[in-house]
């Protein structure tokens, strides 16, 4: 991996990996701290990602009241702004 175009980018932030594993309790759904939420909230995965990536988004969503969860078409962990920017705009703008 580290002969990858990605390495440096992936070494700048690893030092928050740490600050991940606290808020998601190690890796869990903090589904009690999520069902405080009171804002509107859209979690959105791209279908090109892993299931079990999509499966959280999916659980977060439900998780927080009156949350809604969105598939898009996608790469993995990405989904083109021409697919993401209608969906945001249909979420926060109705």
């Amino acid at each position: 991996m580290r002969s990858q175009p990605v390495w440096g980018g992936l070494t700048a932030v690893a030092h928050t990996l740490v600050y991940d594993s606290i808020v998601t309790a190690g890796g869990r759904l903090p589904a009690d701290r999520l069902a405080t939420i009171t804002a509107p909230t859209l979690a959105v995965d791209s279908t090109g990602s892993p299931q079990w990536l999509r499966d959280a988004s999916r659980a977060a969503a439900e998780a927080v009241p009156g949350g809604r969860s969105v598939s898009l078409d996608g790469g993995y962990h990405d989904v083109p702004p021409t697919t993401l920017a209608p969906a945001l705009r249909e979420f926060l703008l109705g």
